[in-house]
């Protein structure tokens, strides 16, 4: 997956080392690791971001301005990125 550039799905028991794994190999091949924990409550917005509530003599006027949410920063900043559950 590394040599291709792709990314990696693994599936196993709990408990085996999967995300250990991962980390490590980020840590030894110097990549930025963002874990996100998912679950059944998580949505869209918890991953890609929301606008939020802003202070309008800060930012030209405007009442909102968006807030990128984890994967999209980590997307943007090139790190690999650990979805768990």
């Amino acid at each position: 997956a590394m040599q291709m550039q792709r990314a990696l799905l693994l599936e196993g028991s709990p408990g085996v080392g999967k995300s250990s794994m991962i980390q490590n190999l980020a840590f030894l091949t110097s990549n930025q690791l963002v874990r996100i924990n998912l679950s059944e409550h998580t949505d869209m917005m918890d991953l890609l971001g929301a606008e939020s509530p802003c202070d309008p003599s800060t930012n030209d006027g405007a009442l909102f301005k968006w807030q990128d949410g984890p994967l999209l920063l980590a997307i943007k900043n090139g790190s690999w990125v650990l979805l768990d559950e």
